[in-house]
């Protein structure tokens, strides 16, 4: 597992949860916010900024709401053990307030820590040459406009040059070249941002040992309409492309049509042809087979774009997954209801 503690999360734990203030530039925790009510938190690895919530807070009426950055903790209790750990660290921007029963009720909006490198456009002519290490240059790139900590694990270097649109934001043009060489952000609980390969290993293991992390209730979906079957790219006078003709059922052999993937002059890994590109973009499409969407009880450090491996035949889970988006709810227990694709 990859998170740490001596709390056994496939037992019996209670929660309570809290709201502080985060501390910049140190941002560690600072402050209480007295008056939080409720809270909550979704995250979904197709969307540029990863993760958003909203909040309400009540407070005096004298009081004027402000912007911050937050950290939603949870104060877990099993037994004589209690421990302290982040779920979700953004920033929260006031909104709509209403005066009930001698008190300011404000509606928080809250917003992933990558919101200024998507509001921060690339300047004209803005490109990658050749050879750059671009996990470096992804970390340059976000810590110029951010407040969060921002690390690489590892690095790559890019095959040939990558031009970007003025129009577009610094975020959108971190994650063209992310979703080119395969490669994501992770924004952790803390709200430490993370350039980083895909996960190959599991970082929950869903068994009969801890079966009661599960909701019972799941939902599959074994045929995906979008999934692509022939991808296309061309770089210059050069065009490569690649078709699925294998037995699964979204690829061109089984459905007798294209579902087309078209890029123009796309990031690649050093020493990576056109053809060994659109080789391997095809192939991690082919690697997503269906989706199960479930409940489960929340643990520590486990987010969208890490797999959770199932294993308990008694509801159908027998597979890898990997989370592709996530809803959590806080209250008297901690729970997360779950969308992930199933991984050959």
């Amino acid at each position: 597992m990859s998170y740490q503690g001596n709390i056994d999360w496939g037992s019996s734990v209670s929660h309570k949860w809290r709201l502080v203030v985060v501390n910049q530039p140190t941002w560690t925790d600072g402050a209480v916010v007295s008056g939080a009510m409720e809270v909550s938190v979704t995250r979904d690895r197709d969307g540029d900024l990863l993760e958003s919530g909203s909040a309400t807070i009540a407070m005096g009426i004298e009081e004027v709401p402000n912007e911050f950055i937050g950290r939603i903790e949870v104060l877990a209790e099993q037994g004589i053990t209690v421990e302290r750990h982040p779920v979700s660290t953004m920033r929260f921007i006031p909104g709509r307030s209403i005066i009930h029963a001698g008190r300011k009720v404000v509606d928080y909006d809250c917003f992933s820590v990558l919101r200024p490198a998507d509001t921060r456009k690339m300047e004209a002519g803005a490109y990658v040459p050749k050879g750059t290490d671009g996990a470096a240059w992804i970390v340059k790139m976000l810590s110029e406009c951010m407040r969060a900590p921002v690390s690489a694990t590892g690095s790559f270097m890019l095959t040939e040059h990558y031009d970007f649109d003025g129009n577009s934001s610094r975020l959108a043009s971190v994650w063209e070249v992310l979703n080119s060489i395969g490669w994501c952000l992770r924004v952790t609980e803390l709200g430490e941002v993370v350039v980083m390969p895909l996960p190959t290993e599991p970082a929950l293991i869903l068994d009969n040992a801890n079966a009661s992390l599960l909701d019972p209730e799941l939902e599959s979906d074994d045929c995906l309409a979008d999934t692509v079957n022939y991808w296309v790219a061309v770089d210059g006078d050069n065009r490569a492309e690649a078709v699925d003709y294998s037995d699964l059922p979204t690829s061109f052999a089984q459905r007798g049509y294209y579902v087309e993937e078209f890029e123009e002059s796309p990031a690649r890994l050093d020493g990576e042809t056109l053809q060994a590109y659109v080789n391997r973009r095809l192939e991690e499409s082919m690697s997503v087979v269906g989706t199960r969407t479930y409940s489960r009880a929340w643990v520590p450090d486990v987010l969208p774009f890490d797999i959770v491996r199932g294993s308990i035949a008694s509801v159908g889970l027998n597979c890898d997954m990997r989370i592709k988006s996530q809803t959590l709810t806080l209250g008297a227990s901690a729970m997360v209801s779950e969308v992930s694709e199933v991984i050959r």
